[in-house]
């Protein structure tokens, strides 16, 4: 099985989230920070190491959750999108994979969005869990969570 994972960073100071646009030869789409699992690396691992190399680091972190574990209809690929949640916003220092970044108040605002992405925030289940983990967000303690 083929595994990836990725995040959506949402700042708590500024109420807004962080997303990334794509460098790619077809179509440039915005998307998350996130990637394939390296040989033994467990999602999480993969996500952490991701944004690393993608955003140069993911600094203030209050709190990490699982937010929605996609598995394709023939089973051979896995996706876990993450939510993360930082203190402040920052300038990420992009590596080649992204040519811009944007913090938004709202993720359907930029298009083209990524197709994983926007199916993901078509869903009103997923939508729900976002809003709960932003109006309860308990910037008091550091809190991981893995499924």
């Amino acid at each position: 099985m083929f595994k990836a994972s990725g995040t959506l960073i949402y700042s708590t100071n500024s109420r807004r989230f962080l997303l990334l646009l794509r460098n790619t030869s077809k179509k440039r789409t915005w998307g998350l920070a996130g990637g394939k699992c390296n040989a033994k690396e467990n999602e999480f691992a993969a996500m952490i190491r991701e944004c690393h190399e993608e955003l140069g680091s993911l600094p203030n972190l209050l709190k990490i959750v699982p937010l929605h574990k996609f598995t394709s209809s023939d089973a051979k690929f896995e996706y876990i999108t993450w939510f993360t949640a930082i203190a402040d916003e920052f300038v990420p220092t992009l590596n080649q994979e992204h040519i811009g970044y944007c913090w938004v108040n709202q993720i359907q605002d930029l298009k083209p969005l990524h197709p994983g992405l926007q199916n993901l925030i078509k869903s009103t289940q997923i939508n729900k869990k976002i809003y709960t983990l932003v109006s309860n967000i308990d910037t008091s303690c550091i809190s991981f969570t893995y499924l």
